[in-house]
């Protein structure tokens, strides 16, 4: 009665606002949602947003109580108290009915309370335990409230002074159980079937999801036991290990040969309806061949059922068992847990501390054989070996109608370093090394292959321009070798000429012989020019040694100074690369034209256009002369058919278009 009332005193009228709002700082809530008034409510309210949290008040009965939270039941559900003082156990006990007022905390699964005010209201009976199985548990539906199961004690491990776990076997599936205060000798327990009352609680992750449920049981006055384990368990009857059931509560007796020595955690046995590996908790000193008896719960391993929390005790010693030489069709069928010999072809050797692995294929499963032994050097990829070892089934597959396992992947336990011989050792080359020698000798070949390429477009590169070369440097030579023929010969006996009219005419005095030598005069002047000019772009190397635009602008400038007649130039933003013998006879096939104009036609203005248009080079010379007509070309003029015979040595197509009184237009279309 004290201890009630210095609860009473202590909790009533509590207030913890400064506390709450030291840690909180929540903004207001969403006014779209509803208020949350009821447990349920509370631990259901939407988390879309978590410091937008809603004020409640709750009324409801403490049900558990730990070192960091307080849990809360009313009529519609469970919630718990984020209560801001170091052990709450001092002042919260189960069974009080509280008054809250706060704010709700988002919490980790399900929402709780942070407090402002609490009071105690009274005193009222526990909630009624909610009877629930293993998959109720796993489902978080029950999360905080209390509950109730039954189930057989499989196995109890001491926690610290006075908490232990203990796991219940149910129907659906074992479930843990922590206990805050330890039963009295708690091994005693072993295979009774209980009943327990607790806190339905567990451990999450950081989405918010229940991984792994438990039961908190606060003292031993919430569990009771149903029915007692057997005083004497080993009087058990037998059960053959081919007739074990797939699911049974307690535990069940099985008797049978030991097929290797204690390894991986237990015993593999044989008897005459088959084998099961059974894990053992405390294994007695036995050796291979030695008979057993085997007390444990049954569960399904990958493929068959085995024995897990399982005592054993010797019951004869044995002669050393004798291994099964199944066929690959009888592995497939399967073999776990038994002592089997095979022949195998090593495909892989993986070394791990403390174990080496040798993977195999038997027919249609994988067959990996694991040792702690140290293996020869020779045992690798290629090698054959004679394996024996104790079957387990690691991986399955299933029929195409879905009805029968088949095993497709095993791992073969050597027991010492006699279960493996060597029949044939790692050939010289294995197929890994052939295969990175082929893939060496293929990466070869392609870096050869693309070398050959790479030097047959700089081989290419390099030719043309040799080849572009040996053109400029012959079109340049012949340029000079006919300005050198013409100056030596044409220019200087013009000049001569010139000087002997000039003598002529001045010694003459009648009138129209003078005139007539006048004019041959000027005549023969007019030939010097046109000679030097001539002269001039034979030597002009520029013509060559830059692009045609480039080439064509400088000729033009050079007419241009020798004239008063317009001569315009229009060009495309690129102009590729020619060759020197395709540039100097399209120069002369313009400068041509612009002579023509020039001394025939009487031009006022001429127009030279280049540009390129779908990989096809034009070049246009237009004149506003006085035009011809290009079909009645007067005999001693050869300017026209230059233009054709310049064309046709680059496989250009030239066009003249011309009428009189109408000016002329030259097009030359060269393809690139």
């Amino acid at each position: 009665m004290l201890q009630w009332l210095v609860v009473l005193c202590t909790c009533l009228g509590v207030s913890l606002s400064q506390a709450q709002n030291s840690r909180t700082g929540l903004q207001q809530p969403d006014n779209t949602l509803p208020i949350p008034r009821n447990a349920f409510e509370i631990a259901t309210y939407p988390n879309s947003n978590p410091l937008q949290q809603p004020e409640v008040r709750l009324e409801a009965v403490v049900t558990f109580v730990d070192n960091t939270t307080v849990f809360l039941q009313d009529n519609s559900g469970a919630t718990f108290l984020n209560y801001p003082t170091a052990n709450r156990k001092e002042l919260f006990m189960p069974g009080q009915r509280i008054q809250i007022e706060g704010v709700r905390h988002p919490g980790l699964i399900i929402g709780g309370i942070n407090p402002n005010k609490i009071e105690m209201v009274g005193i009222a009976p526990l909630p009624r335990p909610k009877r629930i199985n293993h998959s109720e548990l796993y489902s978080g539906r029950w999360h905080y409230h209390l509950v109730e199961v039954e189930g057989v004690v499989r196995s109890f491990q001491s926690t610290g002074e006075s908490t232990g776990t203990m796991e219940i076997n149910t129907l659906g599936g074992d479930i843990e159980v922590r206990f805050d205060q330890t039963p009295e000798n708690p091994t005693a327990l072993i295979d009774a079937l209980i009943r327990v009352t607790g806190l339905a609680s567990g451990v999450t992750n950081t989405q918010r999801q229940l991984i792994s449920p438990y039961i908190r049981v606060r003292t031993p006055l919430h569990f009771n036991v149903i029915k007692p384990a057997p005083k004497k368990p080993f009087d058990l009857p037998v059960t053959l290990i081919g007739d074990i059931p797939g699911n049974v509560l307690h535990r069940i007796k099985v008797k049978g040969q030991a097929l290797g020595p204690y390894i991986s955690g237990g015993v593999f046995l044989r008897d005459e309806s088959g084998t099961l590996f059974a894990r053992l908790t405390q294994p007695p000193d036995f050796r291979t061949g030695d008979y057993l008896e085997v007390l444990g719960f049954v569960s399904v391993g990958s493929f068959n059922a085995q024995l897990n929390n399982a005592a054993a005790k010797i019951v004869k010693s044995g002669e050393p068992p004798i291994p099964n030489h199944p066929t690959a069709s009888a592995m497939y069928d399967g073999r776990d847990g038994d002592l089997v010999k095979l022949r195998l072809q090593v495909l892989q050797r993986m070394e791990t501390p403390g174990w080496t692995e040798l993977l195999c294929q038997y027919g249609a499963v994988a067959i990996k054989i694991i040792t702690r032994n140290p293996l020869d050097e020779k045992v690798g990829p290629g090698a054959e070996v004679e394996a024996t070892g104790l079957c387990r089934v690691t991986r399955t597959t299933s029929s195409s109608r879905g009805h029968r396992a088949h095993p497709n992947s095993y791992d073969l336990l050597l027991r010492d370093d006699r279960d493996l011989i060597l029949l044939s050792p790692t050939p010289w080359f294995t197929d890994e090394q052939l295969t990175t020698l082929l893939t060496g000798f293929v990466v070869l070949t392609l870096l050869a292959v693309i070398w050959a390429a790479i030097l047959r477009v700089q081989i290419s590169r390099q030719t043309r321009i040799i080849q572009d070369k040996v053109e400029s440097e012959a079109v340049s030579e012949e340029r000079r070798r006919i300005a050198r023929e013409f100056h030596d010969t044409l220019e200087q006996e013009l000049a001569g000429m010139s000087l002997r009219v000039d003598a002529a005419s001045t010694r003459v005095t009648d009138g129209k012989a003078k005139g007539l030598l006048d004019e041959l005069l000027k005549l023969l002047v007019r030939m010097q020019t046109e000679t030097r000019e001539f002269i001039w772009n034979l030597r002009d190397t520029a013509q060559t040694d830059v692009t045609l635009n480039e080439a064509l602008r400088s000729m033009i400038e050079h007419q241009q100074s020798q004239t008063p007649t317009s001569i315009s130039f229009t060009t495309s933003a690129h102009i590729p690369a020619l060759s020197p013998l395709v540039q100097h006879q399209l120069l002369s096939i313009a400068g041509e034209a612009i002579h023509n104009a020039l001394k025939y036609a009487s031009a006022r203005s001429i127009v030279v256009l280049l540009e390129v248009v779908d990989k096809v080079l034009h070049l246009q010379i237009t004149d506003d002369g006085s035009g011809f007509n290009p079909d009645d070309v007067p005999a001693g003029h050869f300017g026209i058919q230059g233009m054709k015979e310049r064309s046709r040595k680059i496989g250009a197509r030239l066009q003249v278009e011309s009428a009189s009184g109408q000016g002329a237009r030259v097009d030359v279309h060269y393809k690139l």
